[in-house]
């Protein structure tokens, strides 16, 4: 099966890296215990839906990375793959 090649505003997936699994706790911090939960906690290796929003050549592309909850993510020169810090086509 031959996979698509990246268009703007393709819809993909995106693994997290922990760095920007801390950077989006640092924008978005969780609330205590008890609290209204405003998104779903985030770790390196979680994976969540992004669209394509520039395409930088073959080897590129700029993401927009949806949260499950309030905010989202940019995530720029992202190379297509399967670990961390990696966009995917959707399963």
């Amino acid at each position: 099966m031959t996979l698509p090649s990246p268009t703007l505003g393709a819809d993909v997936v995106y693994t997290l890296t922990a760095a920007d699994a801390a950077a989006i706790d640092d924008r978005y911090p969780m609330p205590p215990p008890f609290a209204t939960q405003t998104r779903s906690a985030v770790y390196e290796g979680t994976v969540l839906p992004a669209k394509i929003t520039r395409l930088n050549g073959a080897t590129s592309q700029n993401l927009h990375v949806f949260l499950d909850g309030i905010g989202g993510w940019w995530a720029p020169g992202v190379v297509e793959g399967t670990g961390p810090g990696t966009w995917a086509w959707p399963a």
